[in-house]
């Protein structure tokens, strides 16, 4: 059966979270702009830098953090939103999945405040998220407006 087009960028999102470089939860993020792929992205450490899965040591665990957003790790919307034609992404859609095992301190899959903010002064008109379950959500990043 051929999948949707939301199937299909959420399906290759989860396919880039393969990418990441994190232990414990693997992000994925494509961006789409007229039914064209302008940019994908993975969290994971600074380029030039140590990563958890050539150390095979979590920094949260080592330092006693427990969310997500304490990691030294560029998120995959940062990471994408940086890999993009500022221009490009006027309008355009996210889509965000994770691979693998959820990460029990952030069971939902969404943009962190500081990735809303991004996603908000890039202009991306729409964001689409895989939740664990497998259901779809979407959100107008305009809807944050009052919580960033």
């Amino acid at each position: 059966m051929r999948p949707t087009k939301i199937q299909y960028y959420l399906g290759l999102a989860e396919q880039v979270a393969t990418r990441s470089t994190c232990l414990v939860s693997k992000y994925g993020c494509v961006i789409v702009k007229d039914d064209a792929v302008i940019s994908t992205g993975y969290n994971g450490s600074p380029r030039g830098t140590m990563n958890c899965s050539d150390t095979e040591t979590c920094i949260r665990d080592c330092e006693g953090l427990s969310r997500y957003n304490q990691c030294r790790a560029v998120h995959a919307e940062a990471n994408a939103l940086l890999q993009a034609n500022y221009n490009n992404l006027i309008g355009s859609v996210m889509y965000i999945s994770r691979y693998g095992s959820s990460d029990k301190s952030n069971p939902k899959v969404e943009p962190c405040l500081n990735c809303r903010r991004l996603i908000m002064n890039a202009q991306v008109m729409k964001v689409v998220c895989r939740q664990s379950d497998g259901t779809v959500t979407d959100v107008d990043p305009n809807d944050w407006v009052n919580f960033v």
